[in-house]
């Protein structure tokens, strides 16, 4: 009895384990077919069913990865890759083109460049993602901004101003029901909606950190960034009131009338004002055979007033080829268009057809200069004829980047150019719709969770370069001296961005560099064979940059004194005559201390003492006291006008006085740390060493010290009080 009550046991658990099993694999047939028939959202859940039960075939595990990838479900895609065994990564170009660009959407993108730079056809790209900030470097000329049509629900995507109206491609249902689901992601399919005027579209301001606990919508958001500033700021996530704003909309969308009765997908639609001709990507209509994949064709109608007419499909490809996303230039005259044609570089390329007298199109060309190995998609062109279009094969920032090329009769004038952040992000960018003065227009991005419509506008900043140049004998500011500013890429070479002259006080400026840049600025000394250069950076914002200090002349002559010792050396009694003690004024007739500094001071300038005969040599020559004092601007120890003056007089009294000489005490204001002010202090004392060592006096006649902001007149901060720091004093000694 024992024995019979074990084998029905065992009969009970066998017919048991075989249900599990076929059930196992009636869920794997399930989704076998679904996903060969596209149908991702269907085909992931019933490999995620059939995987609970058979954790161990990698190939469910990249199947479901891939579902999770064309669902555009990111982060899901990123956990199931990474359960992948690393023999299959490394085996597979997709699966590691794909963990680099899942690294580059979560902004790690130098495990991005490392993942792709093996990957044949995608070492551009690679780099790119390695030198990702000179593609953020350009955020200044552009501000974007969210747009009220958006939902988080639905899908918008691909804008376009027809006569007044705004059309957009949605997946907004039209009314609910099984005939209205896309079995790819289990949404609706995509029709042309539109509102009756483009003032019916209003900007909206997105904060920079708002949670809204009255809302349990989870609607999470990817982080976002502000205007043109590429930090990064705190993560978003939509407000209630944006999230349910299609329940009170003011202006309800419409599907476009004449387009209404296509079946299936159609979406992207671009029209010529000229030829009033509108043209879209459509799903093939009628009955396939089952199993069979439903293609993409594009179709071609008039519009007008009351919507479009006379629907017909163009003859661009076979019927085993996708034909999509067309751009017709305003004239009608080409049509450029994305196909997965054979012999192509990548997925999707992008093709180009002319329109002949007869209406007939041209044999279909690829753009050669712009297909790569990945996918060339969403084209468009802009009034003046540049051409639009996003890729995910050049460089980029993570997913779909929109690209410009300029595009003249048919040819491509220029090379690509990839459109700054914040234009395109981490996420995917497309659907580009440009207005006729080229500085404003509409885009589509995904960096919110779902497709929606940014707004742009588009300035192009400049950042000025300023500076000036000086002998470097004499610290003179000199006038007339070419200078040029230049460009270093990142290869090392360079490019002339502008050039210039200096003006009567030896500055230059130039009004043509641009942020986030590495620029040298070189001079041209009228000396044969001497060129100077300076390195600078430009800043992130429309400031003006750093000034640089350009040089011209001979080299010092080998009289030049020797520098000073490192510590400053004390002087005997370098006290500065006060208002108060009328005593320290020589009582010989000395040159008179200025009142306030000289006209060259940078702001609220006073004027410059009149220009007194230099002081004779004589029994009331009064030692230890303060003869001149020469003035410098901010941060500055070049020679001002003023100070040439003044140091003139001095060489003329120690000319006629060949028995005396100065000790030169420089200062500076009280700002800065004291290491700095230091040598600021003494490069002022050198200036005005060198200058009068130039005009013939012997430099031994000088002792040089320097104190740096230890010894101020003015004990403020204020520019007033800095003025007066910013000094060398001249303290009369016997020799």
């Amino acid at each position: 009895m024992l024995k019979k009550r074990i084998v029905l046991i065992a009969v009970s658990v066998t017919l048991f384990l075989c249900a599990d099993a076929q059930k196992a694999d009636y869920n794997l047939q399930l989704a076998d077919k679904a996903y060969q028939a596209l149908q991702y959202e269907s085909a992931v859940r019933s490999y995620e069913t059939y995987y609970q039960n058979n954790p161990g075939k990698n190939e469910v595990v990249e199947k479901i990865a891939d579902c999770y990838w064309n669902l555009r479900q990111y982060p899901n895609a990123s956990k199931w890759y990474a359960k992948i065994d690393a023999g299959s990564v490394a085996a597979n170009a997709t699966i590691k083109r794909r963990l680099a660009e899942l690294k580059a959407i979560e902004g790690n993108y130098q495990d991005a460049s490392s993942m792709l730079s093996g990957v044949n056809g995608f070492q551009n790209r690679a780099a790119g993602f390695k030198n990702s900030n000179k593609l953020k470097r350009d955020s200044a000329d552009w501000s974007v901004s969210y747009l009220s049509i958006n939902t988080q629900q639905y899908r918008e995507f691909s804008p376009l101003v027809l006569d007044k109206k705004f059309v957009w491609s949605s997946n907004q249902p039209k009314s609910i029901g099984i005939k209205g689901i896309m079995g790819w992601d289990a949404n609706g399919y995509v029709k042309q909606f539109y509102l009756s005027s483009i003032d019916h579209v209003q900007k909206v301001l997105l904060p920079k950190s708002s949670l809204d606990t009255a809302s349990k919508a989870n609607v999470k958001l990817a982080r976002h960034f502000a205007g043109a500033d590429v930090s990064k700021k705190e993560a978003a996530s939509l407000p209630k009131q944006l999230v349910n704003q299609n329940k009170y909309r003011l202006h309800q969308p419409l599907v476009l009338q004449g387009f209404d009765d296509t079946k299936f997908n159609n979406g992207h639609a671009t029209a010529s004002p000229k030829t009033k001709k509108i043209y879209s990507s459509v799903n093939v209509q009628g009955e396939i055979k089952e199993g069979a994949i439903r293609k993409i064709g594009i179709v071609e109608a008039e519009y007008g007033p009351d919507g479009v007419s006379n629907v017909r499909f163009l003859n661009l490809g076979s019927a085993d080829e996708n034909v999509m996303h067309p751009a017709i230039d305003a004239n009608g005259e080409y049509l450029v268009f994305s196909s997965d044609k054979s012999g192509g570089k990548g997925g999707y390329d992008l093709y180009m057809v002319k329109k002949s007298a007869d209406g007939t199109w041209s044999t279909p060309v690829a753009l050669e200069k712009l297909n790569t190995s990945g996918n060339e998609v969403f084209a468009s062109f802009a009034p003046n004829g540049d051409l639009f279009f996003s890729t995910d094969g050049l460089p980029g920032l993570g997913g779909l980047d929109i690209y410009k090329v300029a595009f003249n009769s048919g040819a491509l004038a220029a090379a690509p150019e990839h459109l700054s952040y914040p234009l395109n992000s981490k996420a995917d960018e497309f659907g580009m719709y440009v207005t006729a003065n080229a500085e404003t227009g509409y885009f589509t991005s995904d960096r919110f969770g779902s497709d929606d419509i940014f707004s742009f506008n588009y300035q192009k900043v400049f950042t000025p370069v300023s500076g000036f140049v000086m002998d470097r004998v004499t610290s003179v500011r000199t006038k007339g001296v070419p200078v040029a500013l230049y460009m270093r890429e990142d290869d090392g070479s360079h490019v002339k961005v502008d050039s210039a002259t200096t003006d009567r006080n030896g500055n230059y400026t130039f009004a043509s560099a641009r942020p986030n840049r590495d620029y040298e600025v070189f001079v041209y000394d009228p000396t044969p064979g001497k060129i100077d250069m300076a390195k600078i950076a430009t800043p992130a914002v429309s400031a003006t940059a750093q000034s640089p200090v350009l040089y011209v002349g001979s080299p010092l002559p080998p009289a030049a004194p020797k520098a000073p010792v490192a510590e400053p050396v004390m002087a005997k009694a370098p006290v500065a005559p006060a208002p108060a003690e009328p005593a320290a004024t020589p009582k010989a007739p000395a040159a008179p201390v200025p009142a306030s500094p000289p006209a060259s001071a940078v702001v609220a300038p006073t004027p410059a003492p009149p220009s007194a005969p230099a002081p004779a040599a004589g029994p009331n020559m009064v030692l230890d006291s303060v003869y001149f004092i020469i003035y410098f601007d901010f941060d500055k120890y070049a020679l001002t006008p003023t100070s040439v003056a003044t140091l003139n007089r001095a060489v003329a009294f120690l000319k006629k006085n060949p028995d005396f000489g100065f000790i030169l005490l420089g200062h500076t204001d009280l700002k800065g740390n004291v290491e700095y002010n230091i040598k600021l202090s003494k490069n002022r004392v050198y200036a005005a060493n060198n200058y009068m060592a130039a005009k013939g006096i012997d430099p031994k006649r000088f002792k040089l010290e320097y104190y740096g902001k230890s010894r101020p007149t003015k004990s403020g901060l204020t520019e007033d009080d800095g003025r007066f720091n910013r000094r060398v004093e001249f303290i009369l000694i016997k020799k």
